[in-house]
């Protein structure tokens, strides 16, 4: 029903919980999908993908690599734009 929905919160919402969603689940609902609203199986892709990258925790190296690199080419942090 939310895959109906034009509103960006609801997009958000199936996103989260198909990037928390087993295997053995996004099979399922992809099975549904492809049943009930076959052109739709690109967006779920997507949003599974999307909703599978927000639990990704960034490296906390990487970060400090970057801040680093910045400092060492004198831009101050967050004027990049």
């Amino acid at each position: 029903m939310k895959m109906a929905a034009m509103r960006a919160q609801d997009w958000a919402d199936i996103s989260r919980m198909l990037g928390l969603a087993s295997d053995e689940v996004l099979n399922e609902v992809r099975a549904v999908v492809a049943h009930y609203s076959p052109e739709d199986s690109g967006d779920l892709e997507s949003l599974i993908f999307i909703g599978q990258k927000e639990r990704e925790q960034p490296p906390v190296a990487d970060a400090r690599t970057d801040l680093q690199r910045l400092r060492k080419l004198h831009i101050p942090d967050g004027s990049l734009l």
